[in-house]
């Protein structure tokens, strides 16, 4: 059976579940104050034409071969790649008894989505 949590327990939990009075875990980011502003302030100061500005730039230095240029649009059109899943194949499986394992284990992760 599970308990409702206490404000006064170990967990320094509310009934409704969120943190107690007093509780010193519960003061939230103490520089979200300060980086909403900064946000705030930045998209306040930048046009429309400021941000055309940046990504006609952004794209022409990827058309001119800036790979870092090409790597920041792609992320920012496609989204970043998932990561690499590393996979051991166990000892003494053939070339093709590894590839039909390495299939059956993308299938699986893609089947997840």
């Amino acid at each position: 059976m599970i308990s409702q949590p206490s404000p006064n327990g170990s967990n320094g939990r509310a009934s409704n579940g969120t943190f107690a009075k007093g509780n010193t875990l519960g003061q939230g980011n103490p520089h979200g104050s300060a980086v909403n502003r900064l946000r705030t302030l930045l998209l306040e100061s930048v046009t429309d034409d400021d941000l055309k500005a940046v990504v006609s730039k952004l794209v022409t230095m990827a058309k001119g071969g800036d790979l870092a240029a090409i790597k920041e649009l792609f992320d920012r059109l496609l989204g970043k790649p998932p990561a690499a899943v590393e996979v051991e194949v166990a000892a003494g499986l053939s070339t093709e008894e590894s590839r039909v394992s390495l299939a059956s284990i993308r299938e699986r992760l893609l089947a997840k989505k």
